[in-house]
């Protein structure tokens, strides 16, 4: 089997988990050159919609496992976010449809409270400025073609 071209939705949890960039994952650029498009993110509905990617011109399609995505999120709050795949679209090299295995996850998001940075770091205090940024980067991997 060969994967050609690819679409699909991303669903996450917007109270936990803010969109902030999405980009091309290697799966497809290892075949040849590819044409991506990242799709629109709206955080609002917890959303990233029509992620798409496609190889350029008469080639076979790539076959094995890789990431097809590469999404980074910030942490807004404590909490659990299910990251699912909705939509998906998964085409060869005829561009008859793929049947594959693709894997999401779930993100778990523990910011320290502020007590936690004042036990550990009291005695700094007057010499750093703490500031807790929370980057958390995801792949939309295709697992399996099957």
């Amino acid at each position: 089997m060969d994967l050609y071209a690819f679409q699909f939705d991303l669903i996450f949890n917007p109270s936990v988990l803010e969109a902030v960039s999405v980009t091309e994952g290697s799966f497809l650029r290892h075949q040849g050159p590819t044409v991506f498009v990242p799709g629109t993110i709206s955080n609002s509905a917890g959303r990233i919609s029509l992620t798409a990617g496609s190889l350029i011109g008469p080639i076979a399609g790539a076959s094995g496992d890789g990431p097809l995505a590469g999404i980074t999120f910030t942490a807004l709050a404590n909490g659990t976010s299910n990251i699912r795949i909705g939509n998906p679209v998964l085409l060869d090299s005829t561009l008859a449809p793929v049947t594959a295995s693709l894997e999401a996850g779930v993100v778990q998001v523990g910011i320290p409270e502020p007590s936690t940075f004042y036990i550990l770091w009291g005695g700094l205090a007057g010499l750093l400025t703490l500031g807790v940024v929370r980057s958390i980067k995801t792949k939309v991997r295709l697992s399996k073609l099957l």
